[in-house]
């Protein structure tokens, strides 16, 4: 493996360009990282606030000893809900979830977190999207300059 990294580093010095090319590549898997960082927060950051909307409406059902449906259950803790939120957001973003889970039995949780959830699928799709190809080309501007 070493001696791979060797050939492929005498390879880069052999050529003015193929170096920028070089330094080009690691400043890009820097920039991805970051906004690879940034899509995680964004994604714990929606999950948390679905999440806390049905923890908030469990909370409320329990007085009146009613049933609460979406990603919680009755006597389950705030954990395996985030959870599943969680996991329902990143498989959306694949389309491989359905709506059943936002639905809810409470007419404004149920309103919030599909909106919620709408703004997430926006925010992942169109913003990072985005993000990314500023970034990587501001940073491939920067290293051709």
């Amino acid at each position: 493996m070493f001696l791979t990294l060797r050939v492929f580093g005498h390879i880069m010095e052999s050529s003015k360009n193929t170096g920028r090319i070089q330094i080009a590549l690691f400043q890009i898997i820097g920039a991805v990282i970051a906004i690879f960082g940034q899509f995680v927060a964004t994604l714990l950051a929606f999950s948390f606030a679905i999440t806390k909307v049905y923890v908030v409406e469990i909370s409320y059902k329990a007085m009146d000893n009613s049933t609460a449906h979406g990603f919680c259950e009755n006597n389950e803790d705030g954990m395996p809900c985030w959870w599943r939120s969680l996991l329902h957001l990143v498989w959306s973003l694949l389309g491989i979830a359905d709506l059943d889970p936002l639905k809810s039995s409470d007419g404004p949780s149920n309103i919030l977190a599909q909106l919620l959830y709408g703004l997430f699928l926006i925010m992942a799709v169109v913003m990072m999207m985005n993000m990314m190809i500023a970034l990587l080309s501001n940073t491939y501007q920067h290293v051709e300059v």
